[in-house]
This record gives C-alpha cells, sequence and structure tokens, in this order.
C-alpha cells in the first residue's frame, strides 16, 4: 500500500537499514476491545513502528513527530451514528 511505498522511496533516499527516517512517525491506539490493538499490532510489523498506547503518549511527545497514525474504536462511543 502507500505506507509501504512511502517507505521504499525513503529507503531510496538514504535511510537504507535505518529506522531513523520512520521513528518520526507515531503509532498511537486506545481500544476497548483488543480490536484496534490487533490493527496496530498489523501496521507496526507491516512498518517497523512501534504501537503505542495513546494513554502513554503525553502533549508534549506528540511534538516529537513529523506525523501520527492513530487507531481508535468507535463501538460504545457514542459515535454510532457517524460509523459509515
Amino acid at each position: 500500500g502507500a505506507l509501504r511505498r512511502a517507505a521504499v522511496e525513503g529507503a531510496r533516499a538514504g535511510c537504507r537499514s535505518s529506522r531513523a527516517c520512520m521513528r518520526a512517525v507515531g503509532l498511537l491506539y486506545a481500544t476497548q476491545t483488543g480490536n484496534t490493538e490487533t490493527v496496530a499490532g498489523v501496521i507496526a510489523e507491516a512498518t517497523g513502528l512501534e504501537a503505542t498506547p495513546i494513554d502513554d503518549v503525553g502533549a508534549a511527545d506528540l511534538a516529537g513527530y513529523d506525523g501520527l497514525i492513530v487507531g481508535t474504536p468507535t463501538w460504545n462511543t457514542g459515535a454510532d451514528e457517524l460509523r459509515s
């Protein structure tokens, strides 16, 4: 997908064999049933990023990221009418 292509392009630009280029991307998740955590784990495995519970991240920590991938639950949150 697009994320893998971006990683490949980053490797071509000088990031080969280094996760330094990927460290600027945060993979954060919140979960109620464990499903979002599972998906975050799949993304982490595919990208080499570390999946981190959002409860472990403070607002000041976000300034260190160039980009974020954030997964949150929609069930039992009152967001049922917003889900497609």
